[in-house]
């Protein structure tokens, strides 16, 4: 079960994005996050690619594509 976490997407405001894709993003964010910790996982990224790409992506693959995208190692 998921954590109950307050979340104001006026905090993440950004020029390109409006509050609603703000939370679209979150909802995403929150679909991915298998574990609910708050941080995307070299295994999150895996399952996703697997359950919408229609592939399952070997391990180097997955741990280059979080070193290219996760640029502050933070999830």
């Amino acid at each position: 079960m998921k954590k109950a976490i307050s979340f104001d997407p006026k905090e993440y405001m950004i020029a390109e994005c409006s509050v609603h894709d703000i939370e679209v993003y979150k909802q995403v964010f929150d679909y991915l996050d298998d574990d609910y910790d708050g941080m995307l996982t070299p295994m999150d990224l895996r399952k996703c690619i697997r359950d919408f790409g229609g592939y399952k992506p070997g391990r180097p693959f997955v741990y280059v594509a979080m070193s290219v995208f996760d640029t502050d190692d933070g999830g």
